[in-house]
């Protein structure tokens, strides 16, 4: 499952809504689903949310293919992707966390 979080300019969460679900090993996303909702929801970020079933929280090649692809229609679209977090069984991947995504935030923001 593929959770997209709306936030506003004070970083406060707008609404949470479901992207895509998934089976057991895979999940198709389309990465207008990702940005609908939000931008309905008048976000000023999103962030996206979604599970490993297998408990392995490490992005696979098509996490890290989806993240560029969400974070560069987000430049496009002046949605700006905050973050991608994998939950696995015994814990998370935070791209932002790990270096992988860019810098979204102006210096002041929270």
């Amino acid at each position: 499952m593929v959770l997209v979080l709306s936030l506003n300019t004070k970083l406060e969460p707008q609404a949470i809504e479901i992207a895509a679900v998934g089976g057991l090993n895979s999940c198709v996303v389309d990465v207008k689903n990702i940005f609908k909702h939000s931008n309905l929801n008048n976000a000023a970020y999103v962030a996206c949310i979604h599970n490993h079933p297998s408990g392995d929280a490490e992005p696979s090649r098509e996490d890290v293919l989806l993240t560029q692809k969400i974070s560069a229609a987000g430049k496009i679209l002046g949605l700006p992707l905050l973050d991608h977090i994998i939950v696995g069984e015994y814990g998370y991947y935070s791209f932002k966390e790990q270096g992988k995504l860019e810098q979204v935030l102006p210096d002041d923001a929270a």
